[in-house]
């Protein structure tokens, strides 16, 4: 096991409360555990260090086409996230540890990875769309049930006077967020860039027949399982579905995170969760 320290933490750790992360090779996983340790340093009102677990090397390239590595584009995001000077990030690479998380109390809370960028957000006649077609590997069709009517979903929106901006897993992070920052709205299938949109507070729509953990994953995203529900009902209905579920979430967010609660207390505490 390589250890890979990229940025000191405080040597008191006992008042620190130390978060470890079992990580992937998409987005979602880490956008998630940035946004839990940066509402977990106010919920919980400490210090915290959350230290990712990457079964692969520092360069590790998932695809020789890909433009970066998944921790630089973590990196990356992370740069564009408001900061707080109490967390700390650090890393644990070849490491395929038997839990999921420890000391995520609050997994199966659908506020805990939402977050606040640090970038100017701007509104354009554009659109963010991903769709699997361009993935290494297909990811079944729960996650994307119309991975062959996307080409559709672009010529109705282009004739809505939209500018399709498409991001693929090799488009360059950079690239990615500034599209996202511009959009008027995201859709994609339930995968690769979705979760980015947690913390810019984009309206987004996506389809898939994975309702229930959409609804915890990207809970400001409406959800559709059809393009015929897009074409039949219009695109201004789901997008302000989505903006009245963002407009709630940033009330409840704020609502639970001044919440202020001891972790030590919890069932949870220290405890290693998931496999």
């Amino acid at each position: 096991m390589t250890l890979c320290r990229l940025i000191l933490i405080p040597l008191d750790l006992k008042k620190m409360l130390n978060i470890e992360w079992r990580s992937g090779f998409g987005y979602g996983d880490f956008v998630t555990g940035l946004g839990y340790a940066h509402n977990a340093s106010i919920k919980y009102e400490t210090d915290v260090s959350i230290n990712f677990h990457w079964k692969h090397d520092l360069d590790f390239l998932e695809s020789q086409n890909d433009p970066e590595t998944i921790i630089e584009r973590m990196y990356y995001v992370y740069g564009t996230m408001l900061p707080r000077e109490n967390v700390h990030v650090t890393h644990t690479t070849n490491s395929s540890p038997r839990f999921r998380f420890i000391n995520n109390v609050d997994e199966f809370n659908p506020l805990h990875g939402l977050w606040h960028p640090n970038i100017n957000l701007t509104t354009t006649k554009s659109v963010v769309l991903w769709r699997s077609k361009y993935n290494i590997s297909f990811p079944g069709k729960d996650k994307d049930p119309i991975y062959n009517r996307w080409d559709n979903v672009i010529r109705w929106l282009e004739k809505q006077g939209y500018t399709i901006q498409e991001v693929t897993y090799r488009t360059p992070i950079r690239d990615v967020i500034n599209k996202i920052s511009s959009c008027e709205f995201g859709i994609g299938y339930s995968g690769m860039v979705h979760q980015l949109f947690k913390y810019m507070w984009k309206p987004l729509i996506v389809v898939s027949n994975r309702h229930t953990f959409n609804k915890l994953t990207i809970p400001q995203a409406s959800l559709l399982r059809d393009d015929s529900e897009l074409y039949k009902n219009g695109v201004a209905t789901y997008v302000g579905d989505s903006k009245k579920k963002i407009d709630f979430l940033k009330h409840e967010l704020n609502k639970w995170v001044h919440d202020k609660q001891d972790i030590r207390k919890n069932p949870l505490y220290n405890v290693e969760v998931g496999s």
